[in-house]
Formats: C-alpha cells, structure tokens, sequence
C-alpha cells in the first residue's frame, strides 16, 4: 500500500493582474483546498494543498506542473506532512 503526503504550496502569480489566471490553472490540478495568500502591496499568492502519493517523481512532477503555468513567478513547499 503506498502512503501519500500532505503538501502546501504557495504560487505566486509575477504580478498582481495574473492572480485571477494563475489561481484558475491551478483549480484545474485539483488541489484538496486553495485559498487565497495576500503578500503585501496588492500582491495575493495562491496557498495549495495537495495528498501526493509517496511514490518517487511525484511530488516533483507536481511541482514542475506549478511552475509551467503561465505568469507564475515562483512556486514554494510551506507545508509537508505524511497523511494518515
């Protein structure tokens, strides 16, 4: 039986007018939750939770997935757990 990982990613958008874009190509990888992360200065990052199976490539996969969407300025790990 193979486990899986609770992971939070923040993506943020590389300006302010791509936030409404950037959150809506990330809805379409079906995160367990989202929600809206304000930064400062109008800026708001998309704040992702993922269940990624522990199974080797997975979760980097996921990751390169978050980085090709366009108008992302960076993708960060802030949360990681192993799920029940």
């Amino acid at each position: 039986m193979v486990g899986a990982v609770i992971v939070v990613f923040r993506v943020t958008p590389d300006d302010i007018e791509s936030f409404e874009s950037v959150k809506g190509s990330v809805e379409k990888l079906e995160p367990k939750r989202i929600e809206d992360d304000p930064i400062g200065f109008g800026l708001t990052a998309v704040k992702a939770t993922f269940l990624v199976p522990e199974i080797e490539g997975k979760m980097d996969e996921l990751e390169q997935n978050l980085n090709s969407i366009e108008h992302v300025g960076s993708v960060e790990v802030i949360g990681m757990s192993r799920s029940l």
